[in-house]
C-alpha cells in the first residue's frame, strides 16, 4: 500500500485552547486525538472519540462476539405508532432536533424506539432509541442506579457491538454531558444555551438528568457498505462502570448489560449534483449526499504535494512533505439565511477512492439534525480559515449554491 495516495489525517495534533480540546468532537478538523484505520482502497477511516482526551480510547476496546445475550422483554415501537415518542436528551437537545424534525424522523423511519432493560449489580440500563441512515447509527441508553461525584466523568469499561453478526464498523461512545457548541464556537449548555464554562474557564459537565439517571450514547459508522445498519439485528454488551481521568479508566462497579434488537433506519438522503470548482484549490466538488445526520461528499482532486515547516522541541525547525487536503465541507447556509459554520460531530472518512484515481471522499456524521431540503449553500473551508471554529466568517468559506440558487456559486 502506497502512502503517497493518502492525505493527512482529518484531525492533527496541534496546541489549542483547553476548553475547545475538551469538546473535541464538536470543533472542526484539526483537533487532538483520533483513531484511524486504513481501508484496502487507501481511504482513511477516522474513528474520533469525543472524550479521547479524558477517557479510554474506543479503539483499545475489544469489539467481540457477544457470548450470551440476556433474556430480555423487548418492546420495539414503530415510527407510526404515535405522533411523538419521548426522545432521549442526547438525541433531542444534544442533536439540536426541533419537535418538527423529531416528528419527521419518526415518520420517515430514521428514528426508532425500543424499551429493553437489563439489570446487574443494582444498575439498570435501558436501550431507548436509535437514529439510523445509510452510513451511521446513533443509539442511546438510559443508566439508572449508578452515580459519580461532581467533577468525575462516568464511563463503561468496555463495549462490544455486532451488527448482523459483524463488527465491520467504527464507533465512539460516551455519557451525554449536556453540552453543545454555540454559534460562536464556544461550549454552551444544550438545555438553555448558557455558557458551559465556570469563572476559571473550565468546562462544567451535566451528566445527571432531572430524574437522576444518566445517558450513554454510541455513535457508529460504516462508509464502505451503504445501508449497513438499516433494519439489521444488533447486539450490544456493556461491561463494568467507573470513571475516567486523563484517559485512564477506574472501575468502581463490576457488571454486564446485554442487549439484542433490530435497528430501524431509512435512506432519506438527498444527493446534490454540483460539479463546481472550489476557488483555486484544484478541487471540484462533484456530488454531496446529505441526510439529516450525515454528509458524504465526492470530489475530483488531483494529488498536490506541499511542504510543511514545523518547530521541534529544541526550537529548531524541520520540513516534511505531505499532501494537500481538499477544502472540507464543514457547514451550510439555509434558505432562511441561517449559517451553520461547523456541523462536524466526529468520526468519518477522508481520502482517495483508490491508488489510481483522483476521486476523493469526505464523509462524517453531523452534530445536529439537518433538513436537506432547506439547504441553500454548502460551505467549504478555504485556506484563509483560522484553526478552530472561533473567529471564522463567511469569507473563510467557498460557497456552493444548490437548487434554485446555483447561479450564485462563489
Amino acid at each position: 500500500m502506497s502512502n503517497d495516495r493518502i492525505l493527512r489525517t482529518l484531525q492533527q495534533d496541534v496546541e489549542i485552547p483547553e476548553v475547545v480540546r475538551k469538546k473535541a468532537d464538536q470543533a472542526f478538523a484539526r483537533i487532538h486525538a483520533e483513531q484511524e484505520k486504513m481501508e484496502p482502497d487507501n481511504r482513511k477511516v477516522v474513528s474520533h472519540n469525543k472524550k479521547e482526551t479524558e477517557r479510554k480510547a474506543i479503539s483499545k476496546r475489544k469489539i467481540a462476539v457477544v457470548a450470551a445475550v440476556a433474556a430480555l422483554a423487548t418492546a420495539t415501537v414503530t415510527a407510526g405508532a404515535a405522533a411523538y415518542m419521548k426522545w432521549s436528551a442526547g438525541m433531542a437537545e444534544g442533536m439540536q432536533a426541533t419537535e418538527i424534525q423529531q416528528k419527521q424522523l419518526e415518520d420517515n423511519g430514521m428514528a426508532a424506539f425500543t424499551s429493553q432493560s437489563c439489570t446487574d449489580a443494582g444498575v439498570t440500563v435501558t436501550a431507548q432509541q436509535s437514529i439510523t441512515d445509510n452510513y451511521n447509527s446513533h443509539i442511546s441508553f438510559k443508566v439508572e442506579g449508578f452515580q459519580v461525584e461532581d467533577g468525575q466523568q462516568p464511563d463503561f469499561g468496555s463495549i462490544s457491538v455486532l451488527v448482523n453478526g459483524k463488527d465491520d464498523l467504527n464507533l465512539d461512545a460516551g455519557f451525554y454531558d449536556g453540552i453543545i457548541t454555540g454559534e460562536d464556537g464556544m461550549p454552551v449548555r444544550a438545555s438553555d444555551g448558557s455558557s458551559a464554562l465556570d469563572e476559571n474557564g473550565d468546562m462544567i459537565y451535566y451528566y445527571v438528568q432531572e430524574d437522576g439517571s444518566m445517558e450513554f450514547d454510541i455513535n457508529m459508522n460504516n462508509y464502505s457498505e451503504k445501508g449497513f445498519f438499516i433494519g439489521k439485528d444488533i447486539q450490544v454488551e456493556l461491561k463494568d462502570l467507573g470513571t475516567v481521568d486523563k484517559a485512564e479508566f477506574t472501575k468502581t462497579l463490576e457488571g454486564a448489560w446485554n442487549f439484542e434488537w433490530t435497528l430501524g433506519g431509512a435512506d432519506t438522503a438527498k444527493t446534490y449534483t454540483l460539479n463546481q470548482p472550489l476557488g483555486d484549490s484544484g478541487a471540484t466538488i462533484q456530488t454531496v449526499e446529505i441526510s439529516p445526520i450525515s454528509v458524504y461528499a465526492e470530489y475530483n482532486f488531483p494529488i498536490q504535494k506541499e511542504t510543511i515547516t514545523g518547530e521541534n522541541e529544541d526550537g529548531t525547525t524541520s520540513e516534511s512533505t505531505t499532501f494537500k487536503e481538499a477544502p472540507p465541507l464543514m457547514g451550510i447556509k439555509l434558505k432562511d439565511g441561517t449559517v451553520i459554520k461547523n456541523m462536524y460531530m466526529g468520526g468519518g472518512m477522508i481520502g482517495y477512492q483508490n491508488n489510481s484515481s483522483d476521486d476523493y471522499v469526505y464523509a462524517y456524521a453531523t452534530d445536529r439534525i439537518i433538513d436537506p431540503d432547506q439547504i441553500a449553500y454548502f460551505l467549504f473551508i478555504n485556506d484563509d480559515a483560522p484553526i478552530g471554529e472561533q473567529g471564522m466568517t463567511e469569507d473563510n468559506f467557498y460557497e456552493v449554491a444548490v437548487g434554485e440558487n446555483q447561479q450564485g456559486d462563489r
